[in-house]
């Protein structure tokens, strides 16, 4: 996709295994413009797939999201 001048790297999404709890919202928890953004949490095939805003990447160390 492209935004403005820029071009979007979407990135994989996360899959989490249910263990039962019920989430329906994912917020991401960053330093920088993407704190408080909405990621998208779908559920399929008993886990939750997590994908981040666009424009976001993962960062190995340090992405957080969280689940409500």
């Amino acid at each position: 996709c492209l935004v403005g001048s820029e071009m979007c790297i979407e990135t994989e999404p996360l899959l989490i295994k249910d263990i039962g709890e019920k989430f329906t919202k994912a917020t991401v928890i960053a330093d920088g413009t993407f704190n408080g953004k909405e990621a998208k949490l779908e559920k399929e095939d008993g886990q939750y797939k997590i994908t981040l805003p666009a424009g976001m990447s993962w960062d190995k160390w340090d992405t957080v999201i969280k689940l409500q």
